[in-house]
């Protein structure tokens, strides 16, 4: 498995989120349509504030990954991937997005939720 842009200082820490987050991101890419680059740009567009929500929620929510290792590895702030989890609950994107557990590959299976009211 390689590990992208993290300093490898003998702990494997790092990688953890690295390697959770970048089948994410390209799932979440393919799925609304923004380039990878845009996720961490000042973009207000629909679908791009859309991406961030499903990777922040999917990334904090199902992965367990902190909010500031999601803001690391997406290069935002911490409160935007607050605002970013707040706004997958309230928008409904939290019924199709990647899961923990999924194997990420040719096929790139998204599990559906069914919510919990």
């Amino acid at each position: 498995m390689p590990t992208e842009s993290c300093s490898s200082t003998g702990d494997s820490a790092p990688s953890k989120p690295a390697a959770i987050i970048a089948p994410l991101i390209d799932a979440v890419c393919e799925r609304f349509r923004v380039a990878p680059g845009e996720l961490a740009s000042r973009s207000l567009r629909p679908d791009v504030l859309a991406a961030r929500a499903a990777l922040s929620y999917a990334a904090v929510i199902h992965h367990g990954l902190s909010f500031t290792a999601v803001a690391r590895q997406v290069g935002l702030s911490r409160r935007s991937i607050s605002r970013a989890i707040q706004r997958a609950q309230i928008a409904g994107l939290t019924d199709a997005i990647p899961l923990a557990g999924v194997v990420f590959g040719g096929g790139q299976e998204l599990i559906h939720l069914r919510r919990l009211r």
